[in-house]
């Protein structure tokens, strides 16, 4: 477990941007439901505030999307090349974040990579079933959008099919980005573990790997539940602390 991780405070913003995400996700959810039993004055408050918290919702998915995500990335890729060669490139230290004790080199930035995707593997398949309900959810405010809103509302038409679009493309995304980590997994584990290999031709290969996967978290952006990552960091760590070890750089 970390003892210190100061990028953690960049993800601390923006769990704090998500939470108002996600309350005007079920203000709106919530909203969509009451337009089919109300009416007169009533039905025109529940249309404001579905109004209010779609604009709100899609405000502050693009500032995590587009500000605050890619400031705690940079961050935290400061940190990761900051550890892998103890180098001093920025203010924000780490201590105990990365779980293996290997010597500052190419290998132990390799290492550091290979255990990011395995905690991002894991955690991005239990968000799966959790973004679903989302993306379920999404659907029903559309359906009752398209139904019960008329040319009037028009306004609101529009920032809805926007608001649900965003989880019904954002679980697609997710579910892509589960698979596009699984393949760089099998590929560290296939060169680290199964083939133990260490060649000059396999090391740039784990390096363009570990490339490649800072290049999908920034083009994907998806961002990990903090909730599940404490709920299920204890365990990561635990299988994570006996994979390594039969990882060849453990093993020579």
């Amino acid at each position: 477990m970390s003892k210190r991780d100061d990028v953690s405070r960049y993800y601390d913003s923006n769990a704090a941007v998500q939470k108002v995400v996600t309350y005007s996700f079920i203000v709106n959810i919530v909203g969509s439901v009451f337009t089919l039993f109300s009416a007169g004055t009533f039905f025109h408050f529940i249309i404001l505030l579905q109004f209010i918290a779609s604009f709100i919702n899609i405000l502050f998915s693009w500032l995590t999307n587009f500000i605050f995500f890619p400031a705690a990335e940079r961050a935290r890729r400061k940190t990761l090349i900051d550890n892998a060669f103890d180098l001093d490139t920025t203010i924000d230290e780490t201590d105990g974040y990365y779980n293996n004790d290997l010597s500052p080199s190419i290998e132990k930035l390799i290492l550091n990579a290979f255990e990011s995707i395995y905690f991002t593997l894991n955690l991005s398949q239990k968000m799966i079933p959790r973004e679903a309900i989302k993306s379920l959810g999404a659907i029903i405010v559309l359906i009752i959008t398209l139904n019960v809103f008329t040319t009037n509302e028009l306004p609101l038409i529009v920032l809805q099919v926007v608001f649900s679009s965003s989880y019904i493309l954002g679980m697609i995304n997710l579910i892509l980005y589960y698979y596009r980590l699984k393949s760089l997994y099998d590929d560290f584990y296939k060169c680290l573990i199964t083939e133990k290999t260490c060649s000059d031709i396999t090391i740039i290969h784990l390096v363009s790997l570990c490339v490649e996967y800072e290049i999908i978290k920034g083009s994907q952006q998806i961002k990990i539940s903090s909730k599940l990552f404490k709920e299920l960091n204890p365990k990561l760590s635990a299988n994570w602390d006996k994979l390594k070890t039969k990882c060849i750089y453990y093993h020579n």
